[in-house]
């Protein structure tokens, strides 16, 4: 039976590497992984670095077969067991393992040396600008011991088991195909299949030399996005002999089929659907190993889908998005806008290796990649996409930019669907028109919004938002616009927000870095979105004002909302500005503290304090004035 063994604790990491691989390190500091360095700001450093390891490995062990397994090192890497190089791997975004049984000496302390580079990119595509967040170790390193005969380790960092399901007249189909490492004739591959309770509800058997079986399931539970808890099946795959055991896999899965077309839009199920959302981009330095936190702020807005974009995508991302119903929208932010035939030939391989991690991932939906605008991108993004198909027909490929925010079209090979990104003040709804264009020319390609967003600081506040101002309010009704125009074009099957957080360098977030604050234009999308019911008073951090009036906006998902002024009711909204926006004009403050509130007939309530001040405060304002970088 397989062993895994966590190798993440007791390594030595220098910035030094040896001419000769096994000889001292210096300068080298003991840490822990995951470890990565900065590859932006004052401490960047782009290059190579080195970690070191002893492992010992037992004498017994000698007639059993050794692998180490690496969950992501950016964004290149060679491993060495002693002075012996075992592998070479270029891609910083996905998982491998190399083989180190015959590396090795038996009944003695090896050394593990692992050089990476986030510098050199003679035969890979660079990473896109913006997106070289760190270079090293950012996953986990396991050892796996398993016998000579294994479900295989050498499939792309997959568990070597994929699944495809299918239902047809309430009866559904599980095809399982697996590969074995090693198998001889009279072994037997055993699937069977679990329900989430855990009862058995289906079996089969294979021979090892194409190991692959139908179960039937009657009346299968389908996976469903938006649910906060999506049904998921196990599989349990076993390799025996003779009545042993082998090896053992277990892989979750559900029930879904997608499709996407001009007609009928998004469909999951037989149903339609419409995207609801959101871009999360790379918010630290060193890549999350626990996204709960991101997953429930999902729920809360009411998304069902989102776009990782600039970060590692790991194993806890994904399970958290199949147990919770998040449709994720994948790809690898490379630049390849100037790839050559080696760079591309790796590009693909990346791609695929990806494809083969998250294979069986009800959640994963989609698939982009961005040829960069060029001619010479598209010829590779289609052979990505023609690489993919081939081997999975369970994502929607997507032209990650097929129209750029100015209204060029760029150069893009055939899709399942056409991803737009938007850029720009929605005033005069030039880019409005360029998609209903777009539509008009090409009404046979589905749409779906790949991004859009604005600045917003929550330090900076106006009565009166304008574009490019950075404040709150104006980031609030650039995406009421924006939503509002996206949601009454019927032929948009959905749309990505820009983004979760605010990044590093770019205060486009619905939340502050690391969510310590919820921004009004999070709120709003939540009156849109959400199922439970809420309510909440705009601009609460607008808590100085000048003027004798007011415009007090609130958000709900409710049908009424009561307003009160110091406990004195308010007259009904003068309007709505979009459904679940109730807009209170000219509202009476006293000179002082005005303590403003909101009931609505589902019992949800909500309370801000605005102070009347003689002059307005000037720390409202932005200091670098009315910016075009919105």
């Amino acid at each position: 039976m397989r062993q895994v063994f966590n190798l993440n604790q007791g390594w030595l990491f220098s910035t030094h590497v040896p001419e000769n691989i096994i000889d001292a390190l210096t300068d080298a500091q003991q840490i822990n992984l995951p470890c990565t360095w900065p590859a932006r700001g004052k401490d960047a450093y782009k290059g190579k670095c080195v970690y070191r390891k002893e492992l010992p490995i037992p004498a017994e062990l000698h007639a059993i077969r050794l692998f180490l397994e690496f969950k992501g090192v950016a964004n290149s890497c060679l491993v060495y067991i002693n002075d012996k190089c075992v592998g070479i791997h270029k891609g910083g975004f996905t998982a491998f393992r190399f083989e180190i049984t015959g590396s090795v000496t038996f009944g003695k302390t090896n050394v593990i040396s692992v050089v990476a580079d986030n510098a050199d990119y003679s035969a890979m595509c660079s990473v896109l600008e913006g997106s070289d967040f760190f270079g090293g170790i950012w996953g986990d390193v396991n050892l796996i011991i398993a016998g000579v005969t294994h479900f295989a380790l050498d499939d792309g960092g997959s568990d070597s088991i994929y699944i495809n399901t299918k239902i047809a007249d309430g009866m559904g189909k599980v095809a399982v195909i697996a590969r074995i490492s090693n198998p001889v004739n009279y072994d037997i591959v055993s699937f069977t299949v679990y329900d989430a309770a855990g009862a058995c509800i289906g079996a089969a058997a294979a021979a090892p030399k194409d190991p692959r079986a139908v179960i039937d399931v009657e009346n299968p539970a389908l996976w469903r996005p938006g649910t906060g808890k999506a049904y998921l099946y196990k599989l349990r795959a076993k390799l025996l002999r003779d009545g042993e055991i082998l090896d053992e896999r277990e892989v979750s899965f559900g029930f879904r089929k997608l499709s996407v077309s001009a007609e009928n839009g998004l469909e999951l199920n037989g149903r339609r659907i419409r995207l609801r959302g959101v871009s999360m981009g790379q918010d630290s330095v060193v890549p999350k190993q626990d996204f709960a936190k991101d997953i429930a702020l999902l729920h809360e807005i009411g998304a069902n889908a989102v776009r990782p974009v600039n970060y590692y995508q790991t194993d806890r991302f994904f399970e958290l998005c199949d147990k919770n119903g998040i449709m994720v929208w994948c790809e690898l932010p490379l630049d390849m806008s100037a790839a050559n035939e080696e760079s591309a030939e790796n590009l693909i391989a990346q791609y695929v290796e990806l494809a083969k991690q998250y294979y069986n991932r009800p959640s994963v939906c989609f698939v982009a990649a961005d040829g960069g605008g060029t001619a010479e991108g598209a010829v590779v993004e289609k052979r990505i996409y023609e690489a993919l198909r081939a081997f999975d027909v369970n994502r929607i490929c997507v032209g990650a930019d097929f129209i750029r925010g100015n209204g060029t079209q760029t150069a893009q090979p055939a899709v399942d669907a056409a991803g737009i990104k938007l850029s720009g003040a929605p005033e005069g709804e030039d880019w409005a028109a360029l998609l209903d264009s777009f539509h008009i020319a090409s009404p046979e390609t589905p749409i779906l919004i790949s991004e859009y967003g604005t600045a917003g600081d929550e330090r900076y506040h106006s009565a009166e938002p304008v574009y490019g101002d950075f404040t709150e309010e104006y980031q609030a009704l650039y995406h009421e616009k924006m939503w509002e125009r996206i949601a009454r074009r019927e032929f948009i099957s959905g749309c990505f927000v820009a983004e979760l957080y605010d990044a590093e360098e770019f205060r486009g977030g619905l939340l502050t870095a690391g969510g310590k604050a919820k921004k009004d234009a999070f709120m709003f999308y939540k009156s849109q979105w959400a199922m439970e019911k809420f309510v909440k008073i705009a601009g609460s951090r607008f808590e100085n004002r000048a003027d004798k009036k007011m415009t007090v906006k609130v958000y709900s998902n409710c049908g009424t909302v009561i307003l009160s002024v110091n406990g004195k009711p308010v007259k009904a909204p003068a309007s709505v500005a979009v459904s679940g926006v109730f807009v209170f004009d000219d509202v009476k403050l006293i000179r002082g503290k005005n303590v403003i509130s909101v009931v609505t007939e589902e019992g949800c309530a909500d309370e801000i304090t605005v102070n009347r001040k003689k002059n307005a405060d000037a720390s409202y304002i932005c200091p670098h004035g009315v910016s075009t970088q919105a």
